[in-house]
């Protein structure tokens, strides 16, 4: 849980948890779910699901596909998507 303060926009609360877990020896199962309400504002919920594979001691590809699950009413919900690599020291 926490507060934003934002410079051009009204400050927001997030909340949010996250859960990872081994699926197999090499593979992480990730999940989160994420909500943000700026002040005066509705809230919007996102669910993601996740995995992370070491590479090697010193890379992780990670990877994640949510879809926001409330929001403001009357607009479109979102699919949201990221693919990365985590550098380890």
């Amino acid at each position: 849980i926490g507060r934003n303060f934002l410079g051009d926009a009204p400050d927001e609360w997030q909340v949010g948890v996250f859960v990872a877990r081994d699926c197999t020896p090499h593979l992480e199962c990730l999940a989160d779910l994420n909500t943000v309400r700026p002040d005066g504002g509705h809230a919007e919920t996102v669910f993601n699901v996740g995995l992370r594979h070491p590479l090697s001691e010193h890379v992780v590809l990670m990877g994640s596909l949510g879809r926001q699950i409330d929001g403001i009413p009357g607009e479109a919900r979102a699919t949201t998507f990221y693919v990365g690599v985590q550098l380890l020291r």
